[in-house]
């Protein structure tokens, strides 16, 4: 998310972690290895707290913050592997602007309650962008889709999480499908379970094409291009009621 109110900012300038605490014992020495290599800086520098826009809590969800991460690193290139290892690490919501000397990159996790060991959380989702620059001017449609305000649902921070988490990927991938304007311009944005499916429909859809790219035989081109034409057609109908 982008321009984040300042009532939600920690401090003037953030708070800066200790690195140490993401460095833990499950890890494998080789995964412990390469975030010490990479991990320069962990800072928190915003958190949605508080009942302005209300808590998620049940058998299923506790969001009852969303947590906001600026985390340096020494190569963007690791941003996946550190990505998925703090996001699996962290309860709450996270929002992570991962970043280094030339790059940026979000990342999100769709997060529930684990249903066989209490108070431990599932990563069912996770987004991560590619590198893009650090300037305002390198960030093209997440400056227009990923404002804070320009975000609709905020029924509950979930349903907001999800939105932005979803709308992140679409403008990081909009190339995949043409009528990408026309889903930011939707309602589906107003439904969290909506805007979740279409993140998974949209997955399967660049799955396809890219599985496309590789292809060598033209029957097996032909069945693909079967299998792109239905997907665009589900997201239509779907999501845009074509």
């Amino acid at each position: 998310m982008l321009n984040i109110p300042n009532k939600y900012k920690i401090g003037n300038n953030g708070k800066r972690l200790n690195l140490k605490t993401f460095i833990t014992a499950d890890l494998t020495t080789v995964e412990k290895k390469r975030l010490r290599d990479n991990l320069k800086k962990v800072t928190l520098t915003h958190q949605i707290s508080g009942e302005n826009i209300p808590s998620l809590i049940n058998d299923e969800y506790n969001c009852a913050v969303i947590i906001f991460l600026d985390i340096e690193l020494a190569d963007i290139k690791h941003k996946y592997f550190i990505g998925r290892i703090i996001q699996n690490m962290i309860k709450p919501y996270c929002v992570i602007r991962f970043y280094d000397s030339l790059h940026q990159a979000f990342c999100f996790a769709h997060k529930r309650l684990s249903k066989t060991e209490q108070n431990e959380i599932v990563v069912d989702d996770i987004v991560v962008t590619n590198p893009f620059g650090l300037h305002l001017a390198d960030c093209g449609l997440f400056t227009e889709h990923l404002e804070f305000s320009a975000l609709k649902n905020t029924v509950n921070k979930r349903d907001l999480y999800l939105e932005a988490m979803t709308k992140t990927y679409l403008c990081d991938n909009n190339l995949i499908f043409s009528d990408a304007q026309k889903l930011f311009e939707s309602k589906v944005w107003f439904n969290s379970s909506q805007s979740l499916n279409l993140l998974r429909e949209l997955r399967k859809l660049q799955a396809f094409k890219y599985d496309k790219t590789k292809a060598v035989m033209s029957k097996e081109k032909v069945i693909l291009n079967t299998q792109i034409k239905k997907q665009i057609n589900i997201i239509k109908k779907n999501y845009l009621g074509a």
